[in-house]
């Protein structure tokens, strides 16, 4: 298996070497087919020239019928073909009518090679043949252009020839191609080198990344790591760094929950146990007494057992498709005759007031009930005579208000009144808030305690939904 830095640097190297070996090779395709219409041109264009030189200057359809006076023809036009061509390196040939090459008679410093020499005859033969023509001889290339004379009476022409050699043109690309290699490994280098230090430090942040995790899975908190340089990977570090200590939290939370939960359990189970050993052994002379606790107990056990189904469901997400837009109001005005009934067996009285006729918002209905009648009987309990429900829309949120006239909600208490199994004085099982706090947030809404100018205030808010 690869590691980070390889699959990284594979890749990038394939791309580094792969591109400037392919701008080489196109530039070299590119820069040859300019080059080579250029010349072209420029032996269409130095045949114009020459042509013009022998036919009016040197007048050879008169002059040229002597060797002497041939060469004393073609030495001024050799110095024009010198100093005119700057791309190629010209020569200009002179055929009689028989075919025989008259001009130069001196072959030892000229191009012409035996092989080439039958090229050029053969493409004198060739009468269908007037453009140029690449050919190659002894492994160089030339280009080759003709022409011809007729002099008076004459039935064959005489052709002259110009011969231009490609070898100057590859020079120059040589020489370039030479540089651009360098500059090409020079850059390889060089991106090798960046492509390493980049992938060595990609890898690093990955290597701390990885030791993180494994902190985070033994169950433990990342206190302090490696600051990581790369932004992405940065916020990556400090997300998991908090993810760390929200795990830690959440599973000392966890540990706590069901270790509160077990002692919680144990209490009623501990009494119904004990009081039907009593009632079977014969101790206890007061059955009914003894089946009244029992009852009691296992009243108050299958609350708690329900109060922690919810809460379980709740964080497990099983009433999200129960949710549905609906109007509070009517559950509000449900929930209103079992409270006041736990009101006057309290001696409280609670009052209900509702500003607004329909208030839709996205709820459950079940977890709706529980919210305001967990809040509502934790404020009657607390209560010193009377506990009131006002039921308005403000900022754009149906908030329902539960206060009561009680001594209000110690500051120690105050933080933590939402958390699991925390209970204050006179309290149960420390659940029915936390149930409270878990139903909201799971519905999108808030809950706050606070404490008013006589005793404690609890603000439930739901965003209203427009039908």
């Amino acid at each position: 298996m690869k590691t980070l830095k390889q699959s990284m640097l594979q890749p990038f190297l394939l791309l580094l070497i792969a591109i400037p070996c392919l701008v080489l090779i196109l530039f070299n395709i590119i820069i040859r087919l300019y080059i080579f219409d250029n010349a072209k041109k420029e032996i269409t264009n130095t045949m114009e020239s020459i042509n013009t030189m022998i036919k009016k200057e040197y007048k050879i359809e008169e002059n040229l019928n002597n060797d002497q006076s041939t060469e004393k023809a073609f030495l001024p036009i050799n110095y024009a073909l010198k100093a005119s061509n700057m791309m190629l390196n010209t020569e200009v040939y002179l055929y009689n009518q028989m075919g025989v090459l008259t001009y130069p008679k001196d072959k030892q410093n000229t191009f012409l090679t035996q092989e080439l020499e039958i090229q050029i005859q053969n493409y004198i033969e060739d009468k269908n043949t007037t453009a140029i023509e690449h050919i190659k001889s002894n492994g160089n290339g030339y280009l080759i252009l003709k022409d011809e004379i007729r002099k008076r009476n004459d039935k064959r022409p005489i052709h002259f020839v110009i011969v231009s050699s490609l070898d100057s043109l590859n020079q120059p690309i040589k020489t370039i191609n030479s540089i651009l290699f360098f500059v090409l490994i020079l850059g390889i280098l060089i991106g090798v080198l960046i492509a390493n230090r980049v992938s060595n430090k990609i890898s690093r942040s990955v290597t701390e990344l990885i030791d993180i995790t494994k902190v985070i899975g033994e169950g433990q908190v990342v206190s302090s790591s490696k600051k990581i340089s790369i932004s992405e990977l940065s916020q990556l570090q400090n997300s998991m760094m908090r993810m760390s200590v929200k795990l830690w939290e959440y599973d000392k939370a966890q540990k706590n929950f069901w270790q509160n939960a077990s002692h919680e359990l144990r209490t009623p189970l501990m009494s119904i146990g004990g009081y039907a050993e009593g009632i079977e052994s014969g101790i206890l002379t007061d059955s009914k007494e003894a089946a009244h606790i029992i009852g009691v107990e296992s009243t108050r056990l299958n609350k708690l057992v329900e109060e922690l189904l919810t809460l379980s469901k709740i964080d497990n997400n099983l009433y999200e498709n129960q949710l549905e837009s609906q109007n509070i109001i009517h559950f509000v005005k449900e929930c209103y005759p079992m409270l006041n009934g736990f009101a006057l067996k309290n001696g409280k009285e609670i009052t209900l007031t509702i500003l607004n006729e329909e208030l839709y918002c996205v709820v459950d209905e079940n977890l709706f009930y529980k919210i305001v009648v967990n809040v509502a009987s934790n404020c009657i309990r607390y209560a010193a005579n009377s506990v009131s429900i006002l039921v308005i829309q403000n900022e754009g949120k149906a908030m329902i208000r539960i206060s009561d006239d009680g001594e209000g909600i110690d500051k120690d208490v105050l933080p933590h009144i939402f958390e699991r199994f925390y209970k204050g004085k006179g309290g149960n099982f420390g659940l029915g808030l936390a149930i409270a706090d878990a139903a909201v947030t799971f519905m999108g809404g808030t809950i706050k305690a606070y404490n008013g100018e006589k005793g404690a205030i609890f603000d439930i808010c739901f965003p209203i939904i427009k039908l």
